[in-house]
């Protein structure tokens, strides 16, 4: 006769976690939540449209963006958005405040924002649209929040 052994439940998961390629939930308790940290808001009634893009997207191009997110300053000039559904690495986050209400960016004839913008990385759009790489900051388990301060003024 065989004898059959049985791991306890706990093996088993932790197997089924290298199995599968999942972290554990240990693991996913370790991670930090993404803050985001917007200061100085122009128009502190508007809501800030935040779009994340990844180095394979057609960044600054907003009909590429992988998530959208939002925050209402509620009459602040700070506001705080802890994003938990983001993996560690490299974004960049362009922002805008919808001062109209439509959703959308509005530009003006040459194509500059019509309405604040702030990106990752501080950059301020002055005569170029940005390139990844200038706006690019690391989301790891030592930087985790970000800082929203400069504003483009709509032009």
């Amino acid at each position: 006769m065989k004898k059959i052994m049985l791991l306890p439940v706990f093996c088993l998961t932790i197997l089924f976690a290298v199995l599968s390629g999942f972290s554990s939930p240990k693991e996913q308790l370790k991670k930090k939540p993404l803050k985001l940290v917007f200061k100085n808001i122009p128009n502190t009634s508007a809501t800030i449209r935040i779009g994340v893009f990844r180095k394979q997207d057609p960044f600054p191009d907003l009909s590429g963006v992988f998530r959208f997110y939002e925050v209402k300053p509620s009459g602040n000039n700070e506001v705080t958005l802890e994003i938990k559904d983001l993996e560690y690495g490299e974004y960049v986050f362009g922002c805008f405040q919808d001062v109209n209400g439509n959703s959308t960016l509005d530009t003006n004839s040459d194509g500059f924002p019509a309405e604040p913008v702030t990106l990752s990385n501080n950059f301020v759009i002055t005569s170029y649209a940005p390139s990844f790489s200038d706006c690019k900051v690391d989301y790891s388990k030592k930087q985790y929040e970000i800082i929203f301060e400069k504003y483009t003024s709509p032009m």
